[in-house]
């Protein structure tokens, strides 16, 4: 597969997912039928098993990172009152962007749990610096092959590198001081 059709494959996927979870989320919101309500048992299952692995009866203690896949404010409220993780890793983007994300933060923060958001990009980074019980980011560079995070990497200009272990983010830039790449967009293609 070539870097453009592979480029496209994962624009494709990533748009696809996205508006599929839309679809859902309305649908849901329309017909007053809640996600949350419905997997509660599963969830809390999920959750009594990783409490029992982080909390077991180990003659050393497994610090747990987890909520990269968990999407809603309230989902994280039954990690944490389960005690089911030492980290909360949410991802930015799957809980509904940086104002959501605060909010989790916020909601790990009262109950002393560290939080470092899955991924890097500058939306997860701007959240880290904002967050008093954020100790770290995770940090993508730039890599040859594609690894599925390359993305942000393509269209937009003003991801930060990385320098001896850190990053700056510069406070006079707007907004997340990104600029659409829009040479790297002829790259890509829209469906409609």
């Amino acid at each position: 597969m070539s870097q453009n059709s592979a480029s496209q494959f994962s624009l494709y996927l990533f748009v696809g997912i996205a508006v599929l979870l839309a679809i859902v989320e309305l649908i849901s919101a329309a017909i007053g039928f809640s996600m949350t309500g419905t997997v509660t048992g599963a969830v809390h299952n999920l959750y009594e098993g990783t409490l029992k692995i982080g909390h077991g009866d180990f003659s050393h203690r497994i610090p747990i990172a987890g909520g990269e896949h968990e999407f809603t404010l309230y989902g994280f409220r039954e990690l944490v009152e389960a005690r089911a993780v030492d980290y909360i890793q949410f991802d930015t983007n799957r809980v509904g962007g940086p104002t959501q994300a605060r909010k989790i933060a916020a909601l790990a923060e009262a109950h002393s749990i560290p939080v470092i958001p899955h991924a890097g990009q500058m939306h997860n980074y701007h959240v880290v610096m904002a967050s008093l019980n954020s100790p770290m980011a995770e940090y993508f560079p730039p890599v040859d092959v594609e690894v599925g995070n390359e993305l942000f990497w393509y269209i937009f200009k003003g991801e930060p590198q990385a320098k001896d272990g850190y990053i700056n983010l510069d406070d006079n830039l707007p907004g997340l001081g990104l600029t659409v790449n829009e040479a790297a967009l002829k790259n890509f293609e829209v469906l409609e």
